[in-house]
């Protein structure tokens, strides 16, 4: 699991690569850290019919509103 700077570095540096007209596109590297950055996103999950995320120590569920990094 990342952490939320090595989260932040990775975001960055694909919104850079996307967004830069100054940057080489390298669709590897884009796919590379798209896999990097959705493995450490939490799963949802069904509970009651609700939608959890699994969060914090050995993914316990929690009821949370999914965050814009999760809109991914």
């Amino acid at each position: 699991m990342l952490s939320d700077a090595e989260q932040d570095a990775k975001l960055n540096e694909l919104d850079r690569i996307l967004n830069d007209p100054d940057v080489v596109m390298e669709p590897a590297r884009v796919w590379s850290l798209l896999a990097e950055i959705s493995a450490s996103l939490p799963l949802p999950l069904e509970l009651n019919g609700e939608t959890a995320y699994a969060r914090g120590e050995g993914g316990r569920a929690e009821r949370t509103a999914p965050t814009a990094a999760m809109a991914f």
